[in-house]
């Protein structure tokens, strides 16, 4: 009988080109399982430990590690070495206190850095989804999978900075002339810079951004950029 539906297993040949592995190392690579990211814009917890971080030397070594309850992920203890980690995800090791953040930086979609433990209850998160709900509530959703009812007014592609796990909102970073924005794919990956236009997207075109980077100014869709903050300076640690 045949078979229905896609395969399980992943070669490293055909992984999302940003995955910093050696791809003729070994003939397949750990796969990732469906959650708050999209396989294409996320590591599986199992590469960030073993190939990013290099805490582990093998795929055992990392199911030890995980199904002993070590490492959190925004606060909450994750025992799947192939749960999805992405964009400001912060990532603990339990047993040393110590803290990772995944940020694009110098061209690369995703680069764990190490952060205080201040900043480790704080995560930015980019609303892409608004939805009414009965009893005059808002529902946001944010590029993570997670969702929260808010009172406040907010626009899609405006960022919140929360609190985690107990998702309570610190402050707010609009996407608007003058926010300071990162951008978080593309050749422009860890870049960031002021926001100097903000151009509405056409039949063809999508909503676009003009943003200063460094001497140079870039037009960008609004999908490829996050405010961080206001007047050049980050509401928390995104960069090295």
């Amino acid at each position: 009988m045949a078979r229905k539906g896609g395969g399980t297993r992943l070669k490293r040949q055909r992984t999302p080109a940003f995955w910093d592995i050696r791809r003729k190392q070994k003939r397949f690579a750990v796969t990732i399982k469906p959650g708050p990211h999209a396989k294409t814009s996320a590591y599986p917890l199992a590469i960030v430990l073993r190939d990013l971080l290099n805490l582990t030397e093998n795929f055992r070594e990392v199911e030890k590690v995980v199904s002993k309850g070590l490492l959190t992920i925004d606060g909450k203890t994750v025992r799947d070495p192939h749960r999805a980690v992405g964009l400001m995800d912060v990532v603990e090791i339990v047993p040393s206190k110590l803290s990772y953040r995944l940020v694009p930086t110098s061209g690369k979609q995703l680069s764990p850095i190490l952060i205080n433990n201040e900043e480790k209850n704080l995560k930015l998160v980019k609303i892409t989804s608004k939805t009414s709900l009965a009893g005059r509530k808002t529902q946001y959703g944010f590029h993570d999978g997670k969702t929260m009812l808010i009172g406040d007014n907010y626009k899609i592609g405006d960022t919140c900075l929360i609190e985690i796990p107990e998702l309570k909102i610190r402050d707010h970073v609009p996407l608007e002339k003058g926010s300071f924005a990162m951008v978080t794919k593309g050749v422009n990956s860890g870049y960031a810079g002021k926001i100097e236009e903000i151009r509405n997207g056409l039949f063809s075109l999508p909503r676009r951004v003009l943003i200063t980077l460094g001497e140079r100014t870039v037009e960008l869709p609004v999908s490829l950029v996050m405010t961080i903050g206001k007047s050049n300076s980050a509401l928390i640690q995104v960069s090295k």
